[in-house]
């Protein structure tokens, strides 16, 4: 994925209310200050993190986060619990998640699902690119790589698509 699109690129899973970045690839001189393998964040806090909660059931969802104020304290963070659920929704319908500047600003990221044998989201992959790199005539194709990169390792899971 990163040779093909020429962006940082990350594998990561849900652990409770946090993500874990499993893999990562950086971009020939990448210019973000990149987390590492094993690296724990918030899963309310980040764009991966957001498409990892497209899986869980509203009472899920209301046992990971039970207060309606979300924790955490980080300037320009979701603090409500519902206006995340809201955005998950959305995410969940569109199949992916543009985050523009939502864990860091300046950076953004597009993200697709990785599915299991059984349909169920498994991991996430992503790109990461300076906001001020991604010309809107590049989001489509970049989109379409990392969709084709999360489809590939998702049939690597044993995961059949409904287009198949």
């Amino acid at each position: 994925l990163r040779d093909v699109s020429q962006c940082s690129s990350h594998l990561a899973i849900r652990d409770g209310r946090d993500i874990i970045y499993i893999a990562r690839v950086s971009a020939a001189g990448s210019r973000i200050n990149q987390v590492s393998v094993g690296t724990r964040l918030p899963v309310h806090c980040t764009s991966l993190g957001r498409m990892l909660l497209t899986d869980v059931s509203r009472s899920e969802f209301e046992q990971l986060f039970p207060n309606e104020r979300l924790p955490g304290n980080t300037p320009g963070q979701l603090h409500d619990r519902e206006a995340l659920w809201q955005m998950v929704q959305q995410d969940k319908a569109r199949g992916y998640v543009i985050g523009e500047s939502f864990f860091r600003h300046g950076i953004s990221s597009i993200v697709y699902p990785v599915y299991d044998r059984s349909g169920r989201v498994a991991g996430v992959v992503s790109i990461l690119v300076p906001s001020d790199e991604i010309p809107q005539s590049d989001r489509e194709r970049l989109q379409n790589d990392v969709s084709l990169a999360a489809d590939k390792i998702s049939g690597f899971l044993g995961y059949l698509s409904q287009a198949s």
